[in-house]
């Protein structure tokens, strides 16, 4: 509600709490991935920018930290989300180059699905 309705300086401080916890493990929880939804859509450029840049990130095995969320239950409405707003050509693309690594997840195939 804070992320639609609030002002800047609450936005902020929402923003820095979602730093201090962690982006990637709150796109992995149930409700924590809700908010991180609205803060693709409502958050400012610099917010949403960083969001991006954490999700176009790499893993230490060398996979994008999108792949992966596409595959987690909760992670997948985010990436889903992430490649609807301004940036998400990035991200589409590392999803294209590792659609092989989709098969058999009921959860990446929803994210091709609204890439393809």
């Amino acid at each position: 509600h804070l992320l639609t309705y609030g002002s800047a300086v609450s936005k902020k401080k929402v923003f820095s709490t979602i730093l201090r916890l962690g982006i990637v493990s709150l796109c992995k929880q149930k409700y924590s991935s809700n908010v991180m939804e609205k803060l693709l859509v409502n958050g400012s450029p610099s917010h949403v920018g960083y969001v991006m840049n954490a999700l176009s990130s790499f893993e230490m095995d060398g996979v994008p930290v999108c792949v992966k969320l596409a595959q987690d239950p909760y992670g997948n409405y985010v990436v889903r989300k992430a490649t609807e707003v301004v940036g998400g050509h990035n991200i589409q693309a590392m999803l294209k180059e590792r659609m092989n690594d989709f098969k058999g997840s009921a959860y990446a195939k929803r994210v091709i699905a609204k890439i393809t």
